[in-house]
């Protein structure tokens, strides 16, 4: 088997670990809403675990990034950059990851986690990410499936 195939076999096999741990979060999350708590705490938790969620998603870019070769992005908003990156098709290369909606969806978890790291637990505002929590099932959908098809794809290039 050509070293090129191998790679690609094991990114596939280092996505579905990533992905299992991401998958994980959903269930973090609605029991944190089950519970009757102080709103910085629910503020700070539900952040986590969105910041958790966005990180997650980002550590699998980088991934295929890497072992594509495309490369993974450098400068100042690198992480935008490899979020756009991994909604486009790139001949020879590989083809898009995720679409351009879920792209944008996933931009605004991305602009939370960056928010989230730069300021103090007691800053956040419930009502300012309430929306993020609640769309987090259904991109977890959308994106379980973008998944699933970019293995797919991997899975036929390396044959």
């Amino acid at each position: 088997m050509p070293n090129e195939s191998i790679r690609y076999l094991r990114l596939v096999s280092e996505i579905k670990l990533e992905w299992s741990k991401i998958k994980t979060l959903q269930d973090k999350l609605d029991f944190t809403l089950s519970q009757s708590l102080p709103e910085f705490v629910l503020a700070s938790t539900v952040g986590k675990i969105i910041h958790d969620f966005y990180t997650g998603i980002e550590n699998i870019f980088e991934k295929i990034a890497r072992e594509t070769g495309e490369g993974v992005p450098t400068g100042e908003s690198w992480h935008k950059e490899l979020l756009i990156a991994m909604s486009l098709d790139i001949e020879t290369v590989r083809q898009h990851v995720i679409n351009n909606e879920l792209a944008s969806e996933l931009d605004e978890y991305r602009r939370f986690r960056h928010v989230f790291r730069n300021i103090y637990g007691d800053e956040l505002n419930w009502d300012d990410m309430k929306h993020l929590a609640d769309k987090m099932p259904e991109i977890l959908k959308q994106l379980e499936e973008s998944i699933k098809e970019f293995c797919r794809f991997l899975k036929m290039v390396a044959e």
